[in-house]
């Protein structure tokens, strides 16, 4: 399941560059009702774009709580201070679930999508409010210290080196398990990945 922006061209409205990707957040959903998340992922020119960073991350759990997720989680080093620290004070908490991987260990943080929406200040607010960050300032910088930790956090995995990266992404199941392995659940199974959510203007 993924959360996804993009950019429309107005004319010619189909082709080549009629549409740009600007930003996707991911979820892989097992079939127990666990989801394990990727952070939102901006296109360069908008790395900084926490509205639109949040939105996406209210999209894509709000979708996990009408599909009937009971726990949303990420894959974090267990060195790391800052992400985990981020996590937790969403409502985050770290579980048995574990990654092994080049010389690095990553536990599963989890959390209630209904309650990381609240504790993130998400919940009650309109979408077109998030991504203008028409938010009190408090509230802005809540958000733009825990996405810009998620997306710091996870910038060496994207860069090749895992063993200094603070989040896992959750594609794991999707694409083939990490070297080291991964324990608390069985495995990758088949299955339907259910549709994208489009968001822009």
């Amino acid at each position: 399941m993924a959360a996804v922006a993009f950019e429309e061209r107005p004319w010619p409205p189909k082709g080549v560059g009629a549409r740009a990707l600007r930003g996707v957040a991911v979820a892989v959903i097992s079939d127990d009702g666990q989801a394990l998340l990727t952070p939102a992922l901006l296109s360069p020119q908008h790395t900084t774009n926490i509205g639109l960073a949040a939105a996406l991350t209210k999209l894509l759990l709000e979708d996990l709580i009408e599909n009937g997720v009971d726990w949303a989680a990420l894959l974090v080093n267990t060195r790391s201070q800052v992400v985990a620290g981020e996590l937790r004070s969403a409502g985050f908490v770290p579980r048995e679930a574990r990654v092994l991987t080049e010389g690095a260990e990553f536990v599963s943080f989890a959390a209630v999508p209904k309650a990381a929406l609240e504790q993130l200040g998400l919940a009650d607010r309109r979408l077109g409010d998030i991504l203008s960050l028409s938010l009190d300032q408090n509230q802005a910088s809540r958000l733009t210290s825990f996405h810009l930790a998620l997306a710091a956090g996870i910038s060496n995995y994207w860069a090749g080196r895992v063993g200094w990266a603070e989040v896992f992404p959750g594609l794991i199941d999707w694409v083939a398990l990490p070297p080291g392995g991964i324990t608390g659940t069985p495995g990758p199974g088949g299955g339907v990945i259910d549709p994208v959510i489009f968001v822009g203007r």
